[in-house]
């Protein structure tokens, strides 16, 4: 009897040994478990904060690239501007025969055109990638209508680059007023009979008003891109 309650006190004792293994383990276990979601957390923390990092250089960017286009139509809108009214006063009859020291440069600007050509490559790159790096779906929708707007532009451009490659420049070589011209800048000597040839030219005339129908038609898009702009500029501001 003495040894049935010595064994039956061993088994117990190993019973309770095998008990507290296996707590010790599953806390073992449940330890690395934690262990292991803590540092996947700290992982994915660090990776948000990587691409809030991005996100935010990009936007920076973005916004940089805005203002400095901004500022380059506002001039672009100036100057083209300028040369339209000079165009204007010239088809119309009512520009003065320029003075020597001008007429060269004038007959160029009656003629010629700014190629505006906007590039935007945070913005391009921004819209071309599968996966936005600036998140924010009303942000990417004003930067498509940015990109849309430049599309347009370019079409003008290709107008205006057709009629200066196809017509204007074979005109000022027939006429030698590229030599003409050439000389002038170069040595500052004028032949003013030629000059004023090309200036009173029917055929000229006709050359400045398809190039001031082409710039008009292009100020005219570059309003509502500046607008874009704005706008874009607008929310960057206020949301971030």
């Amino acid at each position: 009897m003495l040894r049935f309650f010595r064994q039956l006190r061993k088994d117990q004792l190993m019973s309770d040994k095998t008990r507290k293994y296996i707590l010790y383990a599953i806390g073992e276990i449940l330890l690395v478990v934690i262990g292991i979601l803590i540092a996947l957390q700290v992982n994915n923390w660090n990776e948000e904060r990587k691409l809030d990092a991005v996100s935010l250089s990009t936007i920076e960017s973005l916004q940089q690239e805005l203002i400095e286009t901004d500022v380059l139509i506002d001039q672009y809108i100036k100057d083209t501007n300028s040369q339209n009214e000079l165009t204007d006063r010239y088809l119309d009859g009512d520009l003065q025969l320029p003075a020597d020291s001008i007429l060269v440069t004038t007959i160029f600007k009656l003629a010629n055109y700014i190629p505006l050509r906007l590039e935007l490559p945070v913005t391009l790159k921004e819209l071309g990638s599968d996966r936005s790096i600036i998140g924010n779906n009303e942000l990417i929708e004003r930067l498509r209508a940015i990109d849309a707007q430049n599309q347009r532009m370019k079409q003008t451009l290709l107008y205006l680059d057709e009629i200066w490659t196809d017509r204007v420049v074979p005109y000022y070589l027939e006429t030698q007023f590229m030599f003409v011209a050439s000389n002038y800048f170069r040595n500052e000597m004028l032949d003013r009979q030629k000059s004023l040839e090309v200036f009173n030219d029917a055929e000229f005339k006709n050359l400045a008003s398809l190039v001031y129908t082409g710039r008009a038609t292009f100020v005219d898009q570059v309003t509502p891109m500046k607008d874009a702009i704005q706008d874009a500029l607008e929310y960057i501001e206020n949301n971030n």
